[in-house]
């Protein structure tokens, strides 16, 4: 349910919303018509944006969420490190039968181990936490010794879209995310288009349907994973929640922020636009469209740095806040014409 739509309809008279429902109701006698724009107020930028509104995107709104973006990097680091830390050195001693997928699998297999569960997630954090970090590294690095002005731009934009916002949410079980139906269709009909493209120019179908076996698999791996990373989380949580303190507030807080991460819906809803934007009528992203998405985001991330007007901490604020919402702005030019208003 949406809340916002339905707290505005409480506070409306019966006049206003018989109003509203006539005018919805004259826009759809219009659409019969043949000669009838839907989207009549609409252009497609053709400069992207480039030119005048990307050096504009600052205001003063955008100080908080992007503070609050940088401490919840921290904390959720901070919290991947030591927590781990400590699943790597429980005693197994003290430590009861739990319903984890893999201990079940590894008892079935004759190797039990009673903190299976635990020691992967950490690993496969730890490790996955200093990779990240590495790779963020070299992209400062690249940032500030890249080649050419456009790999450097490119690495600026990889930082604040791709690098930062990966380590504000992640955690293991930020893997379920590939269960997703969305992601599984997207990444289905990828798969099945670069299939039909290869058979087209005559690979045999045996390579193709392995590579369809593997897809599955890893899929099913991902779903033990995952959900015992899942389990891992909820049972620390639940013994911070059973102590009154700051510190088990912070900790239950980073927790509801990796849960809510497994799913991105910034990231998502701007990888949706862009697909909106450069992928065509297929929704699947090419060579060609990949390399003109690449050099848009470098040009735009050098007019948001280099625009004369903005200090440091306010292009710091847009790039550490840049969302789909700014993209389509710079994406689409409305024209000065008057409309009614239409709530759908």
């Amino acid at each position: 349910m949406d809340v916002g739509p339905l707290s505005k309809r409480l506070f409306e008279s019966r006049d206003v919303r018989t109003r509203i429902i006539k005018e919805q109701a004259e826009l759809y006698d219009k659409m019969e018509s043949k000669d009838h724009q839907i989207l009549e107020t609409l252009e497609l930028a053709r400069d992207g944006g480039l030119v005048f509104e990307a050096g504009r995107l600052y205001t003063p709104m955008r100080i908080i969420p992007a503070v609050v973006a940088c401490v919840c990097i921290v904390l959720n680091v901070s919290q991947l490190v030591t927590e781990n830390y400590k699943f790597l050195t429980m005693d197994h001693d003290h430590v009861e039968d739990r319903f984890n997928l893999s201990e079940i699998l590894c008892a079935r297999w004759g190797v039990a181990n009673r903190l299976a569960a635990e020691k992967l997630v950490a690993c496969y954090e730890l490790v996955a936490v200093a990779y990240l970090c590495i790779m963020m590294f070299c992209t400062i690095l690249q940032m500030v010794y890249g080649g050419s002005e456009f790999c450097r731009w490119l690495a600026t934009a990889r930082l604040f879209l791709a690098d930062l916002p990966e380590l504000k949410y992640f955690s293991a079980m930020r893997l379920l995310m590939h269960l997703l139906p969305y992601v599984i269709v997207q990444e289905s009909q990828a798969m099945l288009s670069d299939f039909k493209d290869r058979h087209s120019k005559g690979e045999k179908k045996r390579r193709m349907f392995l590579e369809a076996l593997v897809f599955v698999a890893i899929r099913l791996v991902v779903f033990i994973f995952g959900f015992d990373a899942f389990i891992v989380k909820f049972r620390a949580a639940a013994e911070w929640a059973s102590v009154v303190r700051f510190t088990s507030f912070i900790k239950i807080a980073v927790f509801l922020n990796q849960t809510v991460g497994i799913v991105q819906i910034e990231r998502i809803t701007m990888q949706r636009v862009m697909l909106f934007i450069f992928a065509g009528e297929d929704s699947i992203m090419c060579g060609e469209e990949s390399q003109l998405m690449q050099a848009y985001l470098a040009r735009l991330f050098e007019k948001i740095w280099t625009y004369p007007s903005s200090r440091w901490p306010q292009k710091l604020a847009v790039s550490l806040t840049f969302a789909d919402r700014d993209f389509q702005g710079l994406m689409l030019n409305e024209r000065h014409k008057p409309v009614r208003e239409a709530e759908f």
